[in-house]
């Protein structure tokens, strides 16, 4: 594990469980696994790959996809199943925040997102991986990306990205 800062420790203790690394290579790595403030899972996409596997595989029924609007960016997916936490908007714009934080808008005070139900993400035909349309959209949120948790911003800073 390259974490040795102790946080991942406290999210495991957060969690009440060790949580297993998915193997590499498998659709599961390419995604991040948080949780929100009212305690929804919230997965974002680390690349194409993930992106693809979320969209058009993970996310289905109450569940709320989010993107940032008119650049490229992970596509991020709060999870509302049978048993789990209920979206707040709390969540809500915890995913915003995340989903201009890993977006090319991560440099800007705010953004817009856009969200829409797991039903109306569409796979062109033809289209390149992690590329998808939106048959109908939701809601649009502005996301800040300071707001997102400092554990995210120190792995960014450790990893060198801008």
């Amino acid at each position: 594990s390259k974490n040795n800062n102790g946080s991942s420790k406290r999210q495991q203790q957060q969690n009440g469980q060790r949580q297993k690394k998915p193997q590499l290579g498998s659709p599961a790595s390419n995604v991040r696994k948080l949780l929100s403030p009212g305690g929804c899972i919230v997965l974002v996409g680390r690349n194409r790959r993930g992106n693809e596997h979320l969209s058009m595989s993970v996310a289905r029924g109450n569940d709320i996809w989010m993107h940032s609007r008119g650049c490229p960016g992970a596509h991020v997916v709060i999870q509302e199943r049978r048993g789990s936490s209920k979206i707040t908007d709390e969540c809500l714009q915890f995913g915003a925040d995340l989903a201009i934080f890993y977006s090319d808008l991560r440099n800007e005070n705010k953004a817009e997102v856009t969200a829409a139900e797991p039903k109306h993400v569409q796979k062109p035909r033809g289209a390149p991986l992690g590329a998808v349309k939106l048959r109908e959209e939701w809601k649009t949120f502005i996301g800040r990306p300071c707001n997102v948790p400092n554990e995210l911003k120190e792995a960014r800073e450790e990893s060198g990205q801008t």
